[in-house]
């Protein structure tokens, strides 16, 4: 019976071994196109879109990177990182500065929009600030999906910004 043992044990930590080497892929190794990235290698898709990223670590120690994506009337400066998860790529952006009050009818309306017409856009308060974040789920990510990503913020932060821009409130009442 201590053969046995003994042998299982060999036969265990033998597997185990193999297995750790399986699990980490070498240099050259392929990439499962359909699998999640890394945030490496999310640097290297946006460095392929032209968007000039600015790379930074973030708070769980994986790369963040700033880009601007600009447009007649704004500049939109957006971080895109992985989730602590890594399950989730996020593109988030602050918008602007609020005022002290905010009238209820501007909270009401944002509220509706984003019930009804933002698809996946959140808009938060960060502070002072309405902050817009669109999830992308960290499967078969690929420079189109993380390009139509980045576009799909921007068309719905610029049809809403009636809703987050105080400098549009009063222009709109």
């Amino acid at each position: 019976m201590a053969r046995f043992s003994q042998l299982a044990v060999v036969l265990v930590l033998g597997f185990a071994v193999v297995g750790l080497g399986v699990a980490q892929p070498g240099p050259g190794a392929k990439v499962d196109p359909y699998g999640p990235i890394t945030d490496v290698r999310l640097g290297e898709l946006l460095d392929g879109l032209g968007v000039e990223p600015a790379k930074e670590v973030g708070r769980s120690g994986n790369y963040v990177y700033d880009v601007e994506v600009a447009t007649p009337e704004y500049d939109f400066p957006i971080r895109v990182c992985l989730s602590g998860s890594g399950r989730v790529v996020w593109l988030v952006v602050g918008l602007a500065e609020l005022p002290e009050e905010i009238p209820p009818d501007r909270l009401r309306a944002v509220l509706e929009a984003v019930h009804v017409g933002t698809g996946k856009v959140q808009f938060r308060l960060a502070g002072d600030h309405f902050a817009a974040y669109l999830p992308l789920d960290n499967v078969a990510m690929s420079p189109v999906r993380l390009r139509r990503g980045l576009d799909d913020l921007v068309n719905v932060l610029l049809e809403t910004r009636h809703l987050w821009d105080p400098a549009k409130w009063e222009k709109r009442a």
